[in-house]
């Protein structure tokens, strides 16, 4: 069975953990989707499997630990990620409230830590029907470095 998986995942910057929708799983699909919830959108963008570099790669200017020094190919298959943060009208639909300091319903939701985070991805799963979950490590960064074509997470520099 080939059945597509769906990720949310999180970054934490400067100890604010912030919600990044995305996705992960299956080969197939090739083609950008918007889930609803209720009515509010989650907008995903499909991104081409590939391989990527972990580990300190032979570039000049890299700055390596000791532990980085050997690098290695990870295969990650096709997978979805959202094209934007979980913003606080997405979380306040899943959740029935939104915990953030600043309240607007555009902007990302704040004020969350990773327990809130499994949470809301119970919330959702039954809510929408998929089967949402955290990106692999590997799979946030081939994202952030604009894995397949070209996604580039909000997060990344």
């Amino acid at each position: 069975m080939n059945s597509k998986k769906i990720a949310l995942g999180f970054a934490v910057v400067s100890g604010i953990a912030l919600c990044v929708l995305a996705g992960c799983g299956g080969r197939g699909g090739g083609k950008d989707i918007t889930i609803f919830v209720v009515g509010v959108p989650l907008e995903m963008e499909f991104v081409v499997g590939g391989t990527l570099t972990v580990g300190c790669t032979p570039e000049p200017d890299s700055d390596c630990d000791a532990d980085e020094k050997t690098s290695r190919q990870i295969a990650l298959d096709d997978f979805y990620i959202g094209r934007y943060q979980v913003t606080q009208l997405q979380w306040r639909t899943v959740m029935g409230n939104n915990p953030s300091r600043v309240k607007n319903d555009n902007l990302p939701v704040d004020n969350v830590g990773e327990a809130d985070i499994r949470t809301f991805i119970t919330h959702l799963n039954i809510t929408t029907g998929k089967s949402f979950r955290l990106p692999t490590e590997a799979e946030w960064e081939y994202a952030a470095r604009r894995g397949g074509r070209g996604v580039r997470l909000a997060l990344s520099p």
